[in-house]
């Protein structure tokens, strides 16, 4: 993690060096529950159709692919795609770690930037019961 966040300089970029390498988008998959949540994944793909399928919906997108569409990123590139992650969607949307928790994936588009989220909060359903009586009722009953 970046001791302060990423600078608009260092996205800008990367996002460059990933379209030069041919990378239409990236995929950032995340889960939480509990007190904590983290990014599971981040998927780059060169695939255009597939990409594109993923800017249109982020739930279209796999993090578990192993697609020969799918390109490694380089450590750094990851941790830059993480830390802007968090920063400006993930510590900025629904509650998508404490409790139930949550998950859900974000979509950059290579080379603008242009992010799309689908944030999935698990709840909890409550139903709740009134009985009313009066025990010296039920009692007399009873005998």
């Amino acid at each position: 993690m970046f001791k302060d966040k990423p600078t608009e300089k260092q996205f800008m970029e990367l996002m460059l060096n990933l379209s030069t390498r041919g990378i239409k988008a990236i995929n950032v998959y995340y889960e939480g529950s509990g007190d904590s949540g983290a990014i599971d994944s981040v998927t780059a793909t060169i695939d255009e159709s597939k990409a594109q399928s993923w800017i249109e919906d982020p739930e279209n997108a796999s993090h578990y692919s192993k697609d020969g569409d799918i390109v490694p990123l380089t450590e750094l590139e990851h941790q830059i795609i993480q830390d802007m992650s968090y920063e400006y969607i993930l510590n900025n949307i629904g509650d998508w770690y404490n409790n139930d928790g949550g998950f859900g994936n974000i979509t950059i588009e290579v080379p603008s930037g242009k992010y799309n989220c689908s944030n999935n909060m698990r709840i909890t359903q409550v139903e709740t019961e009134s009985v009313e009586g009066n025990f010296l009722e039920n009692l007399a009953k009873k005998d």
